[in-house]
């Protein structure tokens, strides 16, 4: 074998070798990269389902608070307020048999900030002046459970129940904002992927063979 069929043959070893390897790299960085965007994408499933269940559960629990302290506040019929005191603590029932999951399951997909804000048990400390959206509830209980016994208390037990209702709905619209903002990144994610793609297919891509011009005369 003379030098030069020697050099192709090494030539095409070595051609074949490395873009065997070229290759394998590519396809492990495009695996890597839908790896990382798949769990992108559940994480913000996972998200998005949780916060629906848990504002759906604080809208439940507000609506029957809400429809018992009305009773008792117009001074209905004692049957009208034993049927909407029962269903509202069928309500905190299911409640509390969800709160310690709602409680990880907003720590976990929106952070600390937030779980705080719907569960903090240092509130058990002060009672009357809780911060987090489980004790204001308990509070409101109470208040309204109180009002029958004391009606001179109605204005107090209505200012609790406004400042639940816009703590409520701050907390709403901070976790809804947290996955927004979420949204954004995993787009931002899926346009840098594209992007990569087409600038390694572009570097990929063999450059075309043109036949050479003839020179000037």
């Amino acid at each position: 074998m003379d030098a030069d069929t020697r050099s192709l043959v090494i030539g095409f070893i070595l051609t074949t070798v490395l873009g065997g390897l070229l290759g394998a790299g590519l396809q492990r960085t495009q695996w890597n990269r839908q790896a990382r965007l798949d769990i992108a994408k559940q994480s913000y499933v996972d998200a998005t389902t949780m916060l629906e269940q848990v504002l759906t559960s604080i809208d439940r629990r507000y609506y029957d608070l809400y429809r018992w302290y009305s009773a008792v506040r117009d001074d209905e019929p004692e049957q009208k307020i034993a049927e909407r005191e029962a269903i509202y603590f069928a309500t905190v029932h299911e409640w509390n048999e969800k709160l310690r999951t709602h409680h990880q399951g907003i720590r976990r997909h929106l952070g600390a900030s937030h779980a705080l804000s719907y569960l903090n048990y240092r509130d058990d400390l002060d009672a009357q002046h809780p911060s987090s959206l489980h004790y204001r509830f308990v509070l409101c209980t109470d208040l309204v459970h109180g009002l029958r016994a004391a009606p001179q208390t109605s204005p107090a037990v209505w200012s609790a129940m406004e400042k639940l209702n816009w703590h409520l709905t701050e907390f709403a619209q901070e976790a809804t904002t947290e996955l927004i903002r979420r949204s954004h990144s995993l787009r931002r994610l899926r346009s840098t992927d594209l992007a990569e793609e087409r600038s390694e297919a572009m570097v990929s891509r063999p450059e075309p063979q043109h036949p050479s011009r003839p020179g000037p005369p």
